[in-house]
């Protein structure tokens, strides 16, 4: 049933993907990678999804008026402007470009970035 709190339709979780165990597969490209301890697993990493995309079809959803979508993304590397989209319906929802040394002193950015998965 519809859950609400005052009167206010409250948001369902229908999915949550982790990228945990072998259910990745339904991603139409699914190379997964693991970082830092405790393993942090996620879709794409070094050469799994540069230059490309991946996508997931979700079926069989109860009625709904709205679906919220969320994501964790992982700028690894050294990105230099590229960017990242996400579409819904094939309508481009959200996309943003990243800049790993947004400035002109990059001994700066090597000395005291955070290397979080190895450069």
């Amino acid at each position: 049933g519809a859950m609400s709190m005052g009167g206010m339709p409250q948001w369902h979780l229908y999915h949550l993907d982790t990228f945990d165990n072998s259910e990745t597969g339904v991603w139409s490209k699914d190379g997964r990678s693991v970082c830092a301890a405790p393993n942090d697993l996620f879709l794409g990493g070094h050469c799994k999804l540069a230059g490309t995309s991946t996508s997931r079809e979700y079926t069989d959803l109860p009625p709904h008026t709205h679906v919220r979508v969320s994501a964790r993304v992982h700028y690894f590397d050294e990105w230099k402007g590229e960017d990242i989209a996400m579409f819904v319906d094939k309508a481009g929802v959200w996309s943003q470009s990243h800049e790993w040394c947004p400035g002109f002193l990059t001994w700066k950015c090597l000395k005291f970035g955070v290397d979080s998965c190895g450069r």
